[in-house]
């Protein structure tokens, strides 16, 4: 049967280029990504019951006077975030900024972007139905990564860009190899956030401190005490 899907889906694919869609390319969410996304979103409905999470819980839910929700340009990782936030985005009529350099590392062709430098990715027609009205803003999005691109500097960049902004907190949409990579980076410590991934549609949150003024010029750190699992945690199955 894998022949035959894989068929299906070349077929598919050929169906779409007139689209500039892709099966193959930026792959957007699948039935079972649906379903993780509205039990998030659920869970963000109700009150926190945990007091250490209650104030990241806060900025996700009610943040936005003081916090900016950003997204990798990839669809999936777009639509998610738009899906969990749906009552917040709805409330506040805030824009999602889109982030090039949170594009997943890794070089499978699902990692790779079709939303164009400066330009917002194209979504799901089911986004209207489970957020509806959600808004992007794309001057962000420098476009797909090259074939030579290097994934660290795309996290240093990525720390710079938070690092500069005016907000309190970011919430941010991104993918788990991404977010393993930028523990690993900046982790001041021993943390399993830096060889676990975090579950689909986890949330974690923690602080990036940022020391001002060395040789090496910004540094920055996380204290691994600052991690705080909100939702999902990280997979326990392994790397």
């Amino acid at each position: 049967m894998f022949f035959v899907r894989l068929l299906r889906v070349t077929l598919h694919e050929l169906y779409l280029l007139p689209y500039e869609d892709s099966a193959y390319l930026d792959s957007p969410l699948s039935d079972c990504g649906l379903e993780q996304c509205a039990a998030l979103q659920a869970f963000l409905r109700k009150p926190c019951l945990d007091p250490a999470a209650s104030a990241d819980f806060a900025a996700l839910t009610a943040g936005e006077g003081y916090s900016l929700v950003v997204s990798s340009q990839l669809r999936r990782a777009a639509c998610t975030i738009a899906i969990a936030l749906s009552d917040r985005l709805r409330r506040s009529r805030e824009a999602i900024f889109v982030h090039s350099s949170l594009q997943e590392i890794s070089r499978n062709f699902d990692t790779l972007a079709l939303a164009p430098s400066s330009c917002t990715p194209r979504l799901d027609a089911v986004l209207e139905l489970c957020a509806p009205g959600a808004r992007f803003e794309g001057s962000a999005n420098a476009g797909n990564k090259s074939l030579a691109f290097r994934g660290i500097s795309r996290l240093e960049a990525f720390a710079h860009w938070a690092a500069d902004r005016p907000e309190h907190t970011l919430v941010v949409g991104g993918h788990s190899l991404w977010f393993r990579s930028f523990f690993a980076r900046y982790l001041a410590g021993e943390h399993q956030a830096a060889k676990r991934k975090i579950v689909n549609c986890g949330v974690v949150a923690f602080t990036l401190s940022v020391a001002q003024g060395t040789s090496r010029g910004a540094l920055y750190r996380i204290e691994p005490s600052s991690v705080t699992v909100v939702y999902g945690g990280f997979d326990t199955k392994g790397k």
